[in-house]
């Protein structure tokens, strides 16, 4: 997978944490649920933009474990 699509990863995980914490803000608990997939959204964006990381990229683990991770945050925030 390329670092394009990782990035793309992010930037959706972003954008779904931070519209779910505004269009719910009165709901319990709902800024923790959000800001999870903000926290694990910008640590994967950041880490794309490394120069180093292309060969952490490229490994099949590293694909299962932010896809886990991605729709595990996004599941929480949305639910």
């Amino acid at each position: 997978m390329k670092i394009s699509n990782y990035r793309m990863l992010a930037y959706t995980q972003l954008a779904i944490s931070l519209i779910n914490m505004v269009y719910r803000n009165g709901d319990a608990g709902n800024f923790t649920k959000s800001l999870m997939g903000v926290v694990t959204g910008l640590v994967l964006m950041s880490l794309t933009f490394l120069i180093k990381s292309s060969g952490y990229f490229e490994k099949k683990l590293t694909l299962y474990f932010w896809s886990a991770i991605s729709v595990i945050a996004i599941a929480t925030a949305l639910i």
